[in-house]
């Protein structure tokens, strides 16, 4: 309440009349508790949307790349390979895509919280 009573010196002049601060800081925090709110579903959705597009973008690689190794496939089958002996291979690959993702996912999230000025109290 200390915080809030310094971010909003006209607050505490309520005190004076007769009525306290109380209800003032009650109505300014429930205020920014209704607009925190509002917010965080608008932020929410849009991270939503943007979680659907990157996903809808990275099946649509993979279908190609899956569209594209099927030549190499069959050459391969061709040429005697079995496919118990193709599988692990495409799978490696996956892993690797996979693994690649997430050090570039970590390394941002690190790189995000070292932003110098950034409130992460609320």
């Amino acid at each position: 309440m200390a915080r809030l009573l310094q971010a909003y010196p006209d607050l505490s002049r309520s005190a004076d009349q007769g009525r306290g601060s109380g209800a003032k800081v009650g109505a300014a925090l429930a205020h920014r508790g209704r607009f925190r709110a509002i917010y965080c579903r608008g932020a929410g959705g849009m991270s939503l949307l943007v979680l659907a597009v990157a996903m809808a973008n990275v099946t649509n690689l993979l279908f190609t790349r899956a569209a594209d190794r099927e030549r190499e496939t069959g050459d391969s089958r061709r040429f005697g390979r079995l496919a118990w002996q193709t599988a692990p291979q495409l799978s490696a690959e996956s892993v690797l895509l996979a693994l690649g993702g997430r050090v570039v996912g970590t390394i941002a999230a690190l790189l995000d919280q070292c932003v110098p000025g950034r409130d992460r109290a609320g």
